[in-house]
């Protein structure tokens, strides 16, 4: 995680975003584990049929997984959403199919 925040906080620093883990001159990784480590290690997902689908709670479709995993490895949460890279115009804005609502859920492979 040293060198993922070496290598982007300048970045989002000049963005405007507050990377976890303190300043560049006084880094403090832990924060970022503490806030990351309950979601990524261990790799699982937990389920809980009482509430809604989605991150924390297992995932849908189409959650933007990779989008909240970075967003919860580099961004300070205490300013930030978890979502807020989801929301950004990098991504397209919903799969090129739309998912079959019975299994196997998937468009058909190209």
């Amino acid at each position: 995680m040293d060198f993922l925040h070496g290598a982007l906080d300048d970045d989002l620093v000049g963005l405007g975003l507050t990377p976890c883990g303190g300043s560049a001159t006084e880094p403090s990784i832990g924060q970022c584990i503490d806030q990351a480590a309950p979601f990524v290690v261990p790799d699982t997902l937990t389920i809980d049929v009482t509430g809604a689908a989605g991150f924390p709670n297992g995932r849908a479709l189409a959650d933007p997984v990779i989008d909240v995993t970075l967003a919860l490895i580099l961004l300070d949460l205490s300013v930030h959403d978890v979502t807020l890279f989801a929301t950004l115009p990098l991504n397209p804005p919903a799969n090129d199919a739309p998912f079959s609502a019975s299994f196997p859920y998937l468009a058909t492979a190209w």
